[in-house]
């Protein structure tokens, strides 16, 4: 079954997204996700395109419709901000798409929360909870019994080991 998937912003991470999308279509032989476009609150944005994905307009376009929606938003500034547009769009968890890169190692035994990403490379092993809306980067390792709290970002290679736990934000 195929669902209507729209990424929360049209930055760097929102753009990595995409390609882990297009990676599960391709993994799959099959459209699993119809990639709709990006919602950016950058008016110099709307209508065109980045990397080849629309943007359809402002955050608030999000609609009550039936697509699911992840946030790609990142920003080692304001660690808050993807709560907040969380917050924005005050849609219930189940809009909530969780992408994971086929090419990432998700153990069977972890869990991985509404509007999770996981990008290629990453491993997440056994008992490993990933909260809500976290983003896992690139070649990331998240070993056994390591809880990840809502909102955080692991950057790019970044190792936690076991039995470790990462606040929010």
């Amino acid at each position: 079954m195929r669902r209507d998937l729209v990424i929360v912003g049209a930055g760097a991470f929102s753009v990595e997204i995409a390609g882990a999308v297009e990676a599960v279509n391709a993994a799959a032989d099959a459209e699993v996700w119809r990639l709709l476009g990006f919602l950016d609150d950058d008016p110099k944005l709307w209508g065109r395109s980045v990397a080849g994905v629309p943007v359809l307009g402002p955050i608030e376009a999000a609609a009550d419709d039936g697509r699911r929606y992840i946030i790609g938003i990142a920003n080692y500034r304001n660690r808050q901000v993807r709560e907040s547009v969380a917050r924005r769009l005050a849609l219930p968890d189940e809009r909530f798409a969780s992408i994971v890169h086929p090419g990432a190692h998700v153990s069977r035994l972890a869990t991985i929360g509404p509007g999770g990403a996981v990008l290629p490379g990453a491993v997440v092993e056994s008992r490993a909870t990933i909260g809500r809306h976290v983003l896992v980067s690139p070649l990331s390792i998240v070993s056994h019994d390591v809880r990840l709290e809502d909102f955080a970002t692991l950057a790019q290679r970044a190792t936690v080991c076991g039995s470790v736990r990462v606040g929010r934000h």
